[in-house]
C-alpha cells in the first residue's frame, strides 16, 4: 500500500488548487463538432514551487522525491490559503484554556483560550454529499464562500452557506470523497490534504552553483486512497 509523507519544505509561488472536470472526448459528431462526455466527477490539481536556495533544501527535496517514488506514494501538504479563516478572524473557542508557562492563570482565575480553526460535524453525511452541518460556536461569524477546508485530508471549497442559530449549513464542491462521521471527523479550515505527483518525472530542478534552484511540481488528488 502507498504511504503518506508530510511535506516540510517551504513553498513560495503556487497556483490556487483547481477542481478540474473529468471530461473525455466522445469523438466527432456528424456535424464535425467534438462530443464531450462527463461522468459528473472532478479532480483537484495544484502547482507549487519549492525554493531550493540552500544545501539543506536541495537534499531535503532529494529525500522527498525518493520517498514518493514517482506517483506511487502520497504527500500531505497544507493548503495555505491567505484568504482562509485565520486564527485572528476566528477568535477563541471556549475549550482548552491555556495557562502561563509556570501554570498560573490570570488574576481572575481564567486562562488564555486556544483559537479553533475547525468545527464539529453535527450529523453523519454520506459519501457524495455536497452539504454538511457544523457548529458555529467559536467561528465568530467569520464565514465566506470560496474558503478551502478539509475533512480527513480531503480538500473542499465552500460554494454557499447559511447560518441557522448556532450552526452553519455549508454547501461545497466536490462531493464528499468519504462519509463524514460526527465525533470522528471535523471540518478543518486550516486545510491539509493528500496529493500525489501528476507524473513520475515531476520536480526537475536545474541547479545553479550546485545548489540554487526552484522545483516546480504538478500535483493531483489521488482518488480512491484510504
Amino acid at each position: 500500500m502507498p504511504e503518506i509523507y508530510n511535506l516540510s519544505l517551504p513553498i513560495t509561488d503556487r497556483t490556487d488548487p483547481r477542481l478540474v472536470p473529468n471530461t473525455r472526448s466522445g469523438g466527432s459528431a456528424i456535424n464535425g463538432q467534438e462530443q464531450i462526455i462527463s461522468p459528473l466527477s472532478s479532480v483537484w490539481k495544484w502547482t507549487i514551487n519549492l525554493p531550493l536556495n540552500n544545501e539543506a533544501r536541495v537534499r531535503g527535496w532529494r529525500m522527498v522525491r525518493h520517498q514518493l517514488q514517482g506517483r506511487w506514494n502520497y504527500v500531505r501538504i497544507r493548503v495555505c490559503d491567505r484568504y482562509r479563516l485565520n486564527r485572528n478572524e476566528i477568535g477563541a473557542s471556549g475549550r482548552a484554556p491555556v495557562l502561563y508557562a509556570d501554570g498560573v492563570p490570570h488574576s481572575d482565575g481564567a486562562g488564555f483560550k486556544l483559537a479553533q480553526p475547525s468545527a464539529e460535524i453535527l450529523a453523519f453525511a454520506p459519501k457524495g454529499a455536497k452539504s454538511i452541518g457544523i457548529t458555529a460556536i467559536g467561528l465568530n461569524d467569520a464565514m465566506s464562500a470560496g474558503l478551502f477546508f478539509s475533512i480527513a485530508d480531503r480538500l473542499y471549497v465552500i460554494t454557499n452557506w447559511e447560518k441557522i442559530g448556532d450552526t452553519y449549513r455549508l454547501g461545497f464542491e466536490p462531493g464528499l470523497r468519504v462519509a463524514a462521521v460526527p465525533e470522528t471527523d471535523v471540518v478543518d479550515f486550516d486545510a491539509k490534504s493528500v496529493w500525489r505527483l501528476e507524473s513520475d518525472d515531476e520536480g526537475r530542478a536545474d541547479l545553479r552553483l550546485g545548489r540554487f534552484a526552484t522545483a516546480q511540481i504538478n500535483l493531483i488528488e489521488p482518488l480512491g486512497w484510504t
